[in-house]
C-alpha cells in the first residue's frame, strides 16, 4: 500500500511532467500525424521530464530565480492548456470508432501497467528516507543547493569548496520542481522521485516501440501496440535493468534515457515528414525535436550520444531508401536544423562546461594521459547477461531481428543497429578509432534495455500474430482477441514482478545514510561547533584519480554543514577555490592510508600513529566519524580501524549507537 507521501509524489509527477508534457505536445506535435492514446502518454511523460531543465536554464540565462510559486504556477499554467484543448477535441470528435476503441484499451492497459511499475518501486523503498550509493550523495546536494539558489549556481558552499557547476543538471531540475512543489527535503525528493522517474520507463517503451514499428508503414498498429505493451511489460516487471538503479543512485542517466526515447519519436517524426515534404507545411517537428535534443544535453551528455546514435542511424537509413538526392537532401536539411538550434540553444552551457574539469578528464582518455590498466577497465566487454540483460530477452530480440529482416522492414533493425553501437562507444579502438574508456562498459551496458525491449517486443508480437493468423480460420474470435490476450498476457507478466523480484530489489548493504547516521548527524549538529572537521573513512576510486566514501560520513556536509576530507565526488571535474585543492585532498588521502592511491589494496588506515596525528592537527581536523553500514566493505576498499582509535590516548570516543562511532582528537 501506498504511504501517503508516496500518493503526493506520484501527485506532483502528474502535475510537474505528465500534464505540461501534454500541454507541450498540444502546442508542438504536428495535427496532421496521429498519436494513439497510449503515445500521447508515453510521449507526455518523457517530454514533461525534459521542460524543468529547460526552465532553469532559460531563468537563470535571463537572470530570474525560480521557487515554489513558480512551479505552481507553470503546473497551473500547463493544466489550463490541457483542459482547453480537452474541450476542443470533445467538440470537435463526436464519435467513436472501433479502432479508436480498441486504442483507448491499450492505453488503459498501459496505464495499468504503469501504476504498477510505480507502486512496486515506491514499495521496495517505503523503509528508506534517503537515496542509496555514492551517487545519491552528489545528486542530493545538486538538488539542494539548487533549492537554496533559486536554480543553477556556481558556488558549492556550504557544502563544498567547488566553484563550478558543470555536471549536467536535468534530473536535480525536476527533483527540485518536485520539491519545490510539495515543501518536501532533497533527501527524500531524489529518492522518491527517482522511483517516479523509473516507473516511467514503462510507457516510454511502449512509445518507442510503438512509433518505430508502426507509425510509418500501413497496416502494422495492432503489432506495433502488442510490441509496445510487451516491451513495457520487459522494461518495467521483467529485466534487472532499469529497476536495480536505486541501488546505485544513478538517476542522472536514467533520466537521460527517459527523455531519449521521446527525443527520438520526435526526431524520426521530422525525418519521416521531411522524407514526404510536409514539413514545408508544418515545421513544428524542427523545434520540438530541437528542443528535447537541448534538454537532454542538459541532462546527461553521454546519453545524448547515445541518442545521436540512433537519430543517425535512422536518417542514414531514410535517406538510402529515397535512393534519389533531392528528397535526400530535402529529409537532411530540417535535421541539421534542429541539430544546429540546439547548440545554438546549449551553446552558453556548453562554454560553462568547459571552465570545469569534464573537458580536461575526456581529453586525457583519448590522448593516453591515464593509465591503460584503468582504461581497460573501463573499456573490457564482460558478459552482459544475465545481470544487465536477461537471456531469454535478448533471445527474442535476435527472433526480432530475423523477423525484420525476413519481411524486409528496416525500421526494427534500426534497434538492433543502435544496440551495436552501444557496444561500438564503448570500445572504439576496437575499429582503430581513440576514446576507449571515455565511455565505461557500466554506462553502456545499463542503457541496452532501451533497444533490446522494444526489439524483443516486436519479435514476441510477430510470433503472436503468426499464431493468430494460423488458428483463425478454425476460431473466427481469434482476430478480436490479439490484443486482448497480449494486454492479459503484460499485466500476468507485471502481477510476477511486482509479486516476486521487485519489492526485493533494494539491497540494504548498499545504504550508506542509515537510520542510525541520521541520528548521529542530528547529536552534531547539536552538540558540535560548527568548525568541527571531520574524517570519515574513504578508498581511491576512478584508478586512484579521486577518493570516495563508503559510508554515512559521506554525507556530514549535507546533514549537518561541517566539512571533511571528501568531497563530492564532482570535485574531479569542477573548479576549485583554491587551485590545490584537487591535488592536496587526494594527497592527504594517499598520506593517511600509507600507499599512492593507484594502489587499490584495501588498506586498515590507523589515524593512531604519531605521522598521522600530526598530519590531522597540521590540517585543522578535529574528529573521525565511522558509519554504521560500509559499503563496499573491508574486503573491497579501506577503513578506519576504530580498535586503534580506542586504544589511544589522542582520541576519545564521545559517540557510540546503532554501529556509528564518533571520536574527539583530544591532545
Amino acid at each position: 500500500m501506498l504511504l501517503p507521501d508516496h500518493a503526493f509524489g506520484l501527485a506532483a509527477f502528474v502535475l510537474i511532467n505528465l500534464i505540461p508534457g501534454y500541454a507541450l505536445i498540444e502546442i508542438f506535435w504536428p495535427r496532421a500525424s496521429s498519436l494513439s492514446p497510449a503515445e500521447r502518454f508515453g510521449l507526455a511523460a518523457g517530454v514533461g521530464v525534459a521542460i524543468p531543465p529547460l526552465l532553469i536554464y532559460l531563468a537563470d540565462l535571463a537572470g530570474l530565480r525560480w521557487g515554489r510559486a513558480a512551479t505552481w504556477l507553470y503546473a497551473i499554467g500547463a493544466a489550463l492548456i490541457v483542459v482547453a484543448a480537452i474541450i476542443m477535441q470533445g467538440r470537435a470528435r463526436r464519435t467513436q470508432s472501433l479502432g479508436r476503441q480498441r486504442a483507448d484499451r491499450v492505453f488503459f492497459g498501459l496505464l495499468i501497467l504503469t501504476l504498477m511499475a510505480a507502486w512496486v518501486r515506491l514499495h521496495a523503498v517505503r523503509e528508506l528516507r534517503a537515496g542509496m550509493f555514492g551517487d545519491s550523495v552528489h545528486h542530493t546536494m545538486i538538488a539542494q543547493l539548487m533549492l537554496e539558489n533559486g536554480g543553477l549556481f556556481s558556488s558549492w558552499r556550504p557544502y563544498a569548496p567547488l566553484t563550478t557547476l558543470t555536471y549536467h543538471f536535468g534530473f536535480h531540475a525536476n527533483v527540485a520542481f518536485y520539491a519545490w512543489l510539495l515543501g518536501a527535503p532533497a533527501t527524500t525528493s531524489v529518492l522518491i522521485y527517482g522511483q517516479l522517474l523509473n516507473a516511467a520507463a514503462v510507457p516510454l517503451a511502449f512509445l518507442l516501440a510503438s512509433r518505430v514499428i508502426g507509425a510509418y508503414v500501413p497496416d502494422r498498429a495492432s503489432v506495433a501496440a502488442a510490441a509496445g505493451l510487451w516491451a513495457a511489460a520487459f522494461t518495467g516487471f521483467a529485466n534487472t535493468m532499469p529497476a536495480y538503479f536505486v541501488n546505485w543512485g544513478r538517476y542522472t542517466q536514467l533520466a537521460g534515457q527517459i527523455i531519449l526515447p521521446a527525443l527520438l519519436v520526435a526526431w524520426i517524426e521530422l525525418i519521416e515528414r521531411s522524407a514526404d515534404g510536409s514539413i514545408k507545411a508544418d515545421r513544428r517537428p524542427i523545434a520540438l525535436a530541437a528542443l528535447l535534443t537541448t534538454a537532454l544535453m542538459l541532462t546527461h551528455y553521454i546519453v545524448t550520444i547515445f541518442a545521436a546514435l540512433m537519430v543517425g542511424s535512422y536518417l542514414i537509413a531514410r535517406i538510402l531508401q529515397l535512393r534519389t538526392a533531392r528528397p535526400a537532401l530535402c529529409t537532411a536539411l530540417p535535421a541539421l536544423g534542429a541539430a544546429a538550434a540546439a547548440l545554438v540553444a546549449t551553446w552558453p552551457w556548453i562554454q560553462t562546461t568547459l571552465a570545469g574539469g569534464l573537458l580536461r578528464n575526456t581529453s586525457l582518455m583519448v590522448s593516453g594521459g591515464i593509465s591503460a590498466e584503468r582504461v581497460a577497465g573501463y573499456a573490457t566487454l564482460t558478459p552482459i547477461t544475465p545481470f544487465y540483460l536477461k537471456g531469454w530477452l535478448l533471445a527474442l530480440a535476435i527472433v526480432g531481428l530475423g523477423v525484420a529482416i525476413a519481411q524486409r522492414q528496416w525500421r526494427p533493425t534500426i534497434f538492433a543497429v543502435w544496440a551495436g553501437l552501444l557496444l561500438f562507444t564503448v570500445t572504439p579502438n576496437t575499429f582503430g578509432l581513440p576514446g576507449n574508456g571515455v565511455i565505461d562498459q557500466l554506462t553502456a551496458y545499463i542503457a541496452l534495455y532501451v533497444p533490446v525491449a522494444p526489439l524483443a517486443g516486436y519479435g514476441l508480437a510477430e510470433l503472436h500474430t503468426w499464431v493468430t493468423s494460423r488458428l483463425e480460420a478454425r476460431l473466427q474470435w481469434m482476430a478480436h482477441a490479439y490484443l486482448p490476450a497480449t494486454l492479459a498476457a503484460t499485466l500476468a507478466i507485471a502481477a510476477w514482478g511486482a509479486a516476486t523480484w521487485l519489492p526485493r530489489v533494494v539491497e540494504p548493504v548498499r545504504q550508506m545514510l542509515t537510520p542510525a547516521d541520521e541520528r548521529a548527524m542530528a547529536w552534531i549538529a547539536a552538540n558540535l561547533p560548527e568548525n568541527a572537521r571531520f574524517v570519515v573513512n574513504t578508498f581511491p576510486a576512478y584508478g586512484g584519480s579521486l577518493i570516495a566514501g563508503t559510508d554515512g560520513g559521506w554525507w556530514i556536509p549535507l546533514m549537518t554543514k561541517r566539512a571533511t576530507n571528501l568531497p563530492p565526488i564532482t570535485y574531479g571535474s569542477e573548479a576549485f577555490e583554491d587551485p590545490a585543492f584537487y591535488r592536496e585532498t587526494n594527497a592527504f588521502a594517499a598520506a593517511l592510508r600509507g600507499a599512492p592511491l593507484t594502489d587499490p589494496a584495501p588498506r586498515a588506515i590507523n589515524l593512531a600513529t604519531p605521522e598521522n596525528i600530526q598530519r590531522l592537527r597540521a590540517a585543522g581536523f578535529t574528529h573521525v566519524y565511522k558509519g554504521a553500514n560500509q559499503t563496499p566493505g573491508p574486503a573491497q576498499a579501506d577503513w578506519i580501524d576504530t580498535a586503534a582509535l580506542r586504544n589511544s590516548d589522542h582520541f576519545q570516543l564521545i559517540y557510540e549507537a546503532g554501529g556509528v562511532e564518533i571520536f574527539a582528537l583530544v591532545k
